[in-house]
């Protein structure tokens, strides 16, 4: 057992740690942005930024637990946990998101909020206040496809100095 104050500075041991790429894999951030190249999983979409260009089997709490089909999209667990709309909207009511939405568009949204929330607990847990993680492109893909944005919106990763301050008046 280690003496408190050295060793592991993580607060938990099985605490979700991003790898870095091996090898033949590296790549230099401009070369992930606009292309798929650093994609392992086979389902990622070209991203605007560096930090949403990330692959599920980059995430080793992904890798590790979920990966037994390839993608994390085709988990069943993922579906149920992720996209499945009824898990969704009870989400929704039990972490007190519901508003009222004016359309399709806007409930849309809605869901598509939940899901990666829900994503964020399912594989890393309680990250704290103002603590964001991007999630990989896969994911994201498969969510906004799932419910669509009807004029083709997308916000994207925004860390949490980064966040719109008209949204932070309405949370």
């Amino acid at each position: 057992m280690q003496s408190q104050g050295q060793g592991d500075p993580t607060c938990f041991g099985n605490e979700p740690v991003r790898d870095r790429p091996s090898g033949h894999h590296h790549q230099t951030a401009d070369n992930r942005i606009g292309t798929t190249e650093w994609c392992r999983c086979g389902n990622c979409v070209a991203m605007k930024t560096v930090e949403e260009s990330s692959c599920c089997m980059e995430v080793s709490s992904v890798e590790n637990k979920y990966l037994q089909h390839g993608c994390i999209c085709h988990s069943r667990k993922f579906y149920l946990r992720c996209l499945r709309k009824s898990h969704l909207e009870y989400l929704q009511i039990f972490w007190n998101m519901q508003r009222p939405t004016g359309g399709i568009s806007s409930h849309n949204r809605k869901l598509r909020q939940t899901s990666y929330r829900s994503f964020i607990a399912w594989i890393y847990g309680y990250l704290g206040p103002k603590k964001r993680v991007p999630i990989p492109a896969c994911v994201v893909q498969k969510v906004r496809s799932s419910y669509p944005d009807p004029k083709g919106r997308y916000r994207g990763f925004l860390q949490a100095f980064d966040y719109n301050a008209f949204d932070m008046a309405l949370d």
